[in-house]
């Protein structure tokens, strides 16, 4: 019974001790993502393309600078509200596929670093059950010899009571 105690007491604390381990391992994990992940935007940030305007709107922006240089100011106003409505439309539609761009490459990277940490907690449940299994095959071992050692002592006590 001393052996079975010993041997439980044991493997708690080496599966407890794990437990902790493996918990502070994901915990780990996940913390170098979220700064990974906050590096990973800068990087997008600095990749993403730069905003180019159309040749359309550069060509108004030429004019306008043309007629307001010829003192034209009224037809300078014109075009430059024309060329303002356009940038603004440009602007706003650079900045749609610039976010769907990011959004994809961080669902992206997120998709991936998800499975990372799958594998991690696939890894430590592996362990773990194969620290269940180890200490099944212990447990039979203390078990067989106590079934053994019985055994013996009961050939012995048939001896005993015979020569008696």
């Amino acid at each position: 019974m001393l052996e079975l105690q010993q041997l439980n007491l044991k493997w708690d604390k080496k599966m407890a001790d794990y437990a902790d381990h493996a918990h502070k391992l994901v915990q780990k994990m996940k913390d170098r993502h979220i700064l990974e992940l906050e590096e990973y935007q800068h990087q997008l940030l600095s990749k993403a393309q730069k905003l180019k305007f159309s040749p359309e709107l550069l060509k108004l922006r030429e004019v306008q600078e043309r007629l307001a240089k010829g003192k034209d100011y009224v037809s300078a106003q014109e075009t430059k509200e024309r060329a303002d409505k356009l940038e603004a439309a440009e602007t706003e539609t650079w900045l749609q596929k610039k976010q769907e761009w990011i959004s994809r490459q961080e669902t992206n990277w997120k998709n991936t670093k998800q499975q990372e940490l799958a594998a991690l907690k696939k890894r430590i449940q592996s362990h773990q059950e194969k620290q269940r299994k180890q200490r099944n095959v212990e447990l039979e071992r203390l078990v067989q010899r106590f079934q053994n050692v019985k055994t013996e002592l009961d050939k012995q006590h048939n001896l005993e009571r015979l020569r008696s």
